[in-house]
């Protein structure tokens, strides 16, 4: 790398030079630095460009010109890098107010080292498209800065190959396997006074700090007589801006037309935190080291006119330090930018020193730390110590005073009053409470709030203790805007000035009457509203405090399906006919009836009975209400309980859930007894485990059992419901009865659906055949499950697809299934709803899902022969989704008369061991390819 460093002095004497160095033939950068004229500047430019062709130029307008390491001012100092190794120069060239893709010169592929950017900014910011371009080149260093124009303010010019810009951005894009490059800047200004929050701005122009316009904010704390000259007047008190991690200034450099803002030599944001800030000389000199004489460096110096203008002579000895004895180049600016650790800044008050080299290795420069000066400090140095001290202790102390009020806010209902108790502040939480709005509170008397039902003595001790300048506190009754009442627990503190009077009164309240409410709900919770029964939560209560081990549940048999079929009313009064027969027949049992949930019941013994009798006691109790039939829209049905019963000091309530939940899966008619022995904890973690290393280990399958159209069973194309398997190690197959419970609370979940879809979906478009696939309520709520299921729908489609959504709970986000539904039928895929008639199905669901099949729950279908009621249940399920054109599905067809019952009853589908057994995948592939 060579470098060439003169100033312009005449056309002869620059043609004379150029010549005498031998450039014509080289590659490189020129930079140009300029304090004359545009016209003269052109004139310089195209000399330079003519003669150097094979060199990019580009150049800016200054406020001083650095040469070798000293300030000139004036000048037109020329900067000539040229290049012994294959490095690339891209120059571009923007608008301010177009956005990167505009710039059409930079190559998609380029991945520059460094970017010399100068903008005409007295108008617009650069801010946001170097942003972008920082954004888009991370690894990119970027320099230059704001072209300047004397500090006149007024026209800026920059210049790129042979034109010359007065508005926008020019830029150069250098790049190279051997280019090395090095970015230093300094600041060294300090924070000074209390912290501002920038509420209203626009880009550069800043209109108001905490609300308050900006201008009157430099009046109040730094004169009125500094609007007379202004920037100049304020130049030594930039503005210090805290962004998140970074910390840069913000230079004023001129007045909006209509006297509302203030220019900025740099872009703010709405909640930026400022400060005004100064630099002490004495500081600012030591910062600054002095770069050692290195071989082979091309450095560079951008520093802001607003440091030369507050250094003043000692502006000298900064850019001497950084120059001279590698005789840098350089300019004044409106402000430099600078990359910092990946991120873009553009910096006010500031020096940056860039170094370019062209070597393998990184630069390493080195400084030497000059001897500081040993002299006694001046007035002016300790009077910024001072300030600097006594800014930092007032700035630690508002934070710490404004995150006490933001506590204080978050929890407490805070106003304050005059001695008179006249309110003058009022935070929101107050608004909230009371339901006034400030401007409705403030110069008004406390006794707004004032509750009539509060007695008057509690007022007159209030006024009595702060009036002796002592602090009150008590329970109050306010009164809301709406007229209700509040409790508040509250405390009144008297502030005193420095006379030691009364300057003001402190209240600080918190709101009770939720409290209150909560102990109110407490009780009424202890009750269930439709049947008198004591509730689930005191049963809890009572087993927590009292010394039983054993405890029922029963459950009334396809209630639900009852419930949807002739509505909730009747349902409600099934539940109350069944809770008045526990009350009058467990009374001279000694066993106490609660209502759990739904037609859900439990029964405590009154005392410690032996285990066995309270079981024969339970189970007259159920063969009791079992012999009466309840009388539904004339209709008599006949009540059939589920009952399950758990013995243990510490989990009765669990194992007794557990209990009944078997005895309904099995529809055993007798009692499912458990104790701690049935505990699951020791199965649940086997059977984690093996669904862990079963998928990890690739041996998770599905079967697959034929859907079979009762009037047409050669339909085409087939259909088949997957249903999943685990491959033991000892070649046995693993229902999912076994294991499926133990594993839904666990991510293994989602991720055994994922590949049953997978499988189902592979083996649908393999086999040119409609697979059937089983989703929960929990698959369609698990984002992760949804998106892969929607993946594979748009690679392989979804026509040969069929979802049944199995309701093994409640839907708590109907939207969601909705939408999910939307989604997958969008790639042609059906939808059924699995176990019609158990569980959580809901009529209402069928509207708003319109599903094209619904699957009769087996447990109506095994009973459908012999039982008249399951066969009417059957027939309106039949009936009704005929009539919305949804075609039906009876599962669980054991045998022939079942069959034989279905296709009396127009059923559409049958699903069986009658009509077919799951077939492994091999066994399917063969029995399609001889249909």
């Amino acid at each position: 790398m060579r470098t060439l460093k003169l100033i312009y002095s005449s056309e002869q004497e620059l043609q004379a030079y150029l010549s005498e160095h031998r450039l014509s033939s080289g590659h490189g950068i020129v930079q140009l630095f300029s304090g004359r004229s545009p016209d003269e500047t052109l004139h310089v430019q195209r000399m330079l460009k003519a003669s150097l062709p094979h060199f990019v130029l580009i150049g800016t307008s200054t406020a001083g010109e650095i040469y070798r390491g000293t300030c000139v001012s004036e000048a037109i100092v020329i900067d000539i890098i040229m290049f012994e190794t294959e490095i690339e120069v891209i120059p571009f060239y923007s608008a301010l107010t177009a956005g990167i893709d505009t710039i059409h010169t930079l190559p998609p592929r380029l991945h520059p080292k460094v970017m010399i950017c100068f903008a005409n900014a007295l108008q617009d910011s650069a801010e946001p498209l170097l942003s972008s371009l920082n954004q888009q080149y991370p690894d990119s260093l970027v320099t230059g800065g704001y072209a300047a124009d004397n500090n006149v303010f007024h026209s800026t010019f920059t210049l790129l190959e042979d034109k010359l810009y007065q508005q926008g951005l020019v830029g150069i894009a250098l790049s190279g396997e051997k280019l090395q490059t090095s970015l230093i800047s300094y600041r060294g200004w300090h924070p000074i006074g209390q912290k501002f929050t920038v509420t209203s701005v626009k880009n550069n122009v800043l209109y108001s700090l905490d609300n308050t316009p900006v201008l009157e904010i430099y009046r109040k704390y730094l004169g009125e007589h500094v609007l007379s000259g202004f920037p100049n007047t304020v130049m030594e008190f930039p503005l210090l801006v805290k962004r998140g991690q970074q910390q840069f200034l913000r230079a004023p450099v001129g007045i909006t037309s209509d006297k509302q803002g203030v220019i900025l030599a740099g872009n703010l944001q709405v909640n930026d935190q400022v400060y005004f800030s100064f630099a002490d000389l004495h500081g600012l000199s030591t910062e600054v080291q002095q770069l050692e004489q290195q071989s082979g460096i091309a450095p560079l110096i951008y520093s802001c006119a607003a440091r030369k203008t507050f250094m003043q002579q000692q502006i000298e000895q900064e850019v001497s330090k950084l120059g001279t004895l590698n005789q840098a180049n350089g300019c004044f600016l409106y402000g430099e930018f600078a990359t910092e650790q990946q991120h873009f800044s553009l910096h006010n008050l500031s020096s940056t020193l860039l170094v370019l080299a062209e070597q393998a290795e990184t630069i390493e420069l080195q400084f030497t730390t000059l001897r500081s000066n040993t002299a006694k400090p001046n007035s002016l140095q300790t009077l910024a110590f001072l300030a600097k001290t006594t800014g930092v202790e007032l700035n630690e102390a508002m934070i710490f005073l404004e995150q006490q009020q933001y506590a204080l806010n978050y929890s407490s209902i805070v106003s304050m009053t005059d001695p008179h108790g006249n309110i003058t502040y009022v935070n929101k939480k107050f608004e909230e409470i009371s339901g006034y709005k400030s401007h409705e509170l403030l110069g008004k008397n406390h006794r707004i709030i004032k509750n009539p039902a509060m007695p008057a003595k509690v007022h007159h001790s209030l006024w009595r203790t702060i009036s002796q300048k002592k602090p009150w506190q008590g329970l109050m009754l306010n009164k809301r805007k709406d007229g209700s009442g509040y409790y508040v627990k509250t405390v009144v503190v008297p502030l005193l000035d420095e006379q030691q009077n009364i300057s003001s009164f402190l209240s600080i309240r918190q709101d009770i009457t939720d409290v209150v409410k909560a102990r109110q709900t407490i009780k009424m919770h202890t009750t269930d509203a439709l049947t008198g029964l004591p509730n689930r939560a005191k049963l809890s209560a009572d087993l927590k405090q009292q010394q039983r081990i054993a405890l029922a549940m029963i459950d009334v048999r396809n209630f639900k399906l009852l419930n949807d079929v002739w509505g909730m009313e009747h349902g409600d009064d099934i539940i109350k006919t069944i809770a008045n027969m526990l009350k009058e027949y467990s009374y001279n049992l000694r066993i106490e009836p609660y209502r759990i949930n739904g037609a859900t019941f439990s029964l405590l013994a009154a005392t410690n009975l032996d285990t066995t009798v309270f079981i024969r006691m339970c189970e007259k109790l159920k063969a009791h209400i079992e012999e009466h039939s309840v009388d539904v829209n004339a209709k008599s049905f006949d009540i059939t309980l589920s009952m399950g019963v758990g013995i243990s000091e510490t989990h009765s309530m669990a194992l007794a859930e557990s209990a009944l939940n078997d005895a309904k899966l099995s529809y055993t008619r007798g009692c499912v007894v458990k104790t701690d022995h049935d505990l699951t904890s020791n199965r649940a973690y086997s059977c984690i485990e093996e669904v862990r290393n079963a998928l990890a280990e690739k041996r998770i399958m599905a079967v697959f059992q034929r859907l079979a159209y009762v009037k047409d069973s050669f339909q085409n194309p087939a259909k088949y419901e997957a249903l999943v398997r685990i491959n033991t190690n000892d070649g046995s197959l693993l229902s999912p009865g076994e294991f499926l419970q133990h594993i839904k609370k666990t991510r293994l979940y989602g991720a055994l659906t994922r590949e049953v879809v997978t499988i189902s979906v592979d083996t649908a478009n393999r086999l040119n055949c409609i697979i059937s696939v089983n989703l929960s309520i929990q698959d369609i709520a698990d984002q992760q499950t949804k998106n892969f299921i929607f993946d594979k729908l748009h690679q392989y489609g979804g026509a040969n697809m069929i979802f049944e959504i199995t309701e093994s709970e409640a839907i708590q986000d109907f939207n969601s299934v909705a939408d999910f539904i939307k989604q997958v039928r969008k790639f042609g895929a059906k939808i059924a709803i699995d176990d019609f008639g158990s569980g959580y199905s809901n009529f209402a669901y069928l509207v708003e899902i319109k599903p094209d099949y619904i699957k009769i729950d087996g447990s109506i279908i095994k009973t459908i022969v012999k039982n008249e009621n399951s066969r009417l249940v059957t027939k309106s399920i039949i009936d009704m989704a005929r009539s919305l054109n949804i075609k039906t599905i009876a599962e669980f067809v054991s045998e022939q008369d079942i069959l034989d019952c279905l296709t009396e009853l127009n059923v559409d589908m049958v699903q069986g061991f009658h009509i077919a057994h799951p077939l492994p995948i091999e066994k399917l592939s063969k029995e399609l390819s001889l249909n």
